[in-house]
């Protein structure tokens, strides 16, 4: 990997788990244990042909526009959803089957085809250190250069002071190694400071669970157990007992819930819109009726009938085929 020159960045964070005991006693509870774990991602992108000057533009005359997102933004998040919609509507409404072969099949990404490819991971040893306190994390920081020297001496490469290797972790585990490398920031050793562990950013570990707890702070209210279509109202009749505001806990029960709640009312949203009686019924409107529909013709029209469940307000209303490249 380093012979060939591949980048490579070092990701980490905490391990907790607690050991209970049989029987507690003032000297005999239950315990708190903690470990890091580290891994090593083989990054599939290069981008060395970017400009590593900052800042690249004058806030001072930037445009608010440049921050906003465009007209042309609008319209490819508005095709995004219905390739989003359509999963939905292809697993619980067999009629739409039909237009599998038509519709993308993923939501627009990065022009680079390497994004699609699976990233190479190397679990790295567990450490039992502590990330909570700062001494443990310098140990961390020690162990992942100690790690980086060692595997360029066996590449045959050393480790100069143009070295730079990605590390990261959590937010959390983010400003903690900017702490630690900042108490060796004086040290006269290039590797003593921890030189060649730069940039430190921070990984989206806990996006889902922070997305979910945002989407259940807003729609989840045990004062609306009574009101239906609510979150509350749903956990009742559906007996999902293990579902509440601390998504910490109940995580993985807490996002099947909310998975199965979204895809229910995008169901129902359908079925309003092409007419449908059941699931298993035929659309009785806002569908075209031939049935020898060209390939062109029915994603076309399965596009475009799609789109019209979006408010105009929100989204533009330029020309669906131009958009689309048809």
């Amino acid at each position: 990997m380093i012979k060939q020159g591949r980048r490579f960045r070092i990701v980490g964070d905490n391990i907790n788990w607690k050991v209970g005991v049989h029987d507690q006693r003032i000297d005999n509870k239950d315990r708190f244990h903690h470990a890091f774990g580290s891994a090593i991602l083989v990054q599939n992108t290069s981008f060395d042909h970017l400009r590593d000057i900052y800042p690249q533009k004058d806030y001072r005359t930037t445009s608010v526009q440049s921050f906003l997102p465009s007209e042309d933004d609008m319209l490819q998040t508005k095709r995004d959803y219905v390739t989003l919609i359509s999963k939905v509507a292809f697993k619980f409404l067999p009629y739409f089957e039909q237009f599998r072969s038509v519709v993308q099949r993923e939501i627009s990404k990065p022009c680079s085809s390497k994004l699609r490819e699976r990233t190479h991971v190397i679990p790295m040893p567990v450490l039992f250190r502590n990330e909570q306190y700062y001494q443990d994390v310098v140990h961390i920081l020690e162990f992942y250069t100690n790690t980086v020297i060692d595997g360029y001496n066996k590449a045959g490469r050393q480790v100069t002071e143009e070295t730079r290797i990605h590390i990261g972790g959590d937010q959390l585990t983010r400003e903690r190694f900017s702490g630690a490398k900042a108490m060796r920031a004086h040290d006269n050793d290039p590797h003593d400071r921890f030189q060649c562990l730069t940039p430190i950013s921070f990984e989206f570990f806990h996006m889902h669970m922070n997305y979910l707890k945002m989407a259940f702070k807003i729609f989840y209210n045990s004062s609306t157990v009574q009101e239906l279509g609510t979150l509350k109202s749903l956990q009742n009749r559906l007996s999902r007992m293990k579902i509440g505001e601390n998504i910490n806990e109940n995580y993985d029960n807490n996002r099947d819930f909310f998975i199965s709640v979204v895809d229910a009312y995008i169901v129902e949203c359908l079925m309003e819109f092409f007419g449908m009686e059941n699931q298993n019924s035929q659309p009785t409107k806002n569908i075209h009726q031939k049935s020898s529909l060209m390939m062109k013709r029915k994603k076309n029209g399965f596009i475009r009938q799609s789109w019209k469940c979006f408010p105009s307000k929100q989204y533009p209303t330029n020309d669906d085929a131009n958009v689309i490249g048809i």
